[in-house]
């Protein structure tokens, strides 16, 4: 007589059916939120040109000393030479020597607040507001005259 088996090998463990169903949530859940991200920065520009050009812009401004504001920001630099940072047609330009900021720029301010320089901007339609120095030298002007007074 035959003996009926009834220990079967055909089909897939327990083991192997859970690792394929993580398997599956994984990408199933990567692609939701990858489909999400998209729709999220969808209609956003991020201008890395422009942050650049704001750091930099700071950084030549640590060692300024009589500042004056407006549509140009004049001052002198650390070696006593008058620098102005201003806009040429759409590029903002340091000089002397012509160093190019960032380009495709509308209109620029700059103004001190609370003895601290701001730049608004337009760029492609948006207005963006930094804080780019510190106007150091007015802070301890002031102070010197409260302790005067």
């Amino acid at each position: 007589m035959k003996r009926i088996c009834l220990n079967s090998n055909d089909g897939f463990t327990l083991v192997e059916s859970l690792l394929a169903f993580g398997i599956s949530i994984i990408v199933i859940s990567s692609l939701s939120i990858f489909g999400t991200l998209k729709l999220s920065l969808q209609g956003k520009y991020i201008d890395n040109s422009l942050n650049v050009a704001i750091y930099q812009l700071a950084d030549t401004l640590v060692t300024a000393r009589n500042i004056s504001y407006g549509t140009t920001l004049e001052f002198e630099d650390s070696q006593g030479d008058v620098n102005q940072i201003f806009l040429d047609e759409d590029v903002l330009v340091r000089t002397p020597g012509y160093v190019i900021y960032t380009k495709n720029i509308s209109r620029i301010e700059f103004y001190l607040q609370d003895n601290l320089i701001y730049l608004e901007l337009e760029k492609q339609g948006k207005i963006h507001t930094f804080l780019v120095g510190s106007d150091y030298q007015n802070e301890v002007e002031s102070d010197e005259t409260a302790i005067i007074q």
